[in-house]
């Protein structure tokens, strides 16, 4: 499966990116069509209402 993950922080996603890829079990999955799927929160919408917006970053489970 897959593990979606999004914010609009800059720096959180920074944090999240640097934990994900230093699993080696994890490989990136941004270019699966699954990950397109994913459905906009209300604190998406709020977020993008402020000018924010958001980053995704999608892993998949390898071992």
């Amino acid at each position: 499966g897959l593990l979606h993950t999004a914010t609009d922080w800059p720096d959180y996603a920074e944090q999240m990116r640097e934990v994900l890829t230093a699993d080696p079990c994890l490989a990136d999955a941004s270019a699966d069509p699954a990950a397109a799927q994913r459905r906009t929160t209300k604190f998406e919408r709020l977020a993008l209402a402020q000018g924010r917006t958001a980053v995704d970053l999608v892993v998949r489970r390898v071992c």
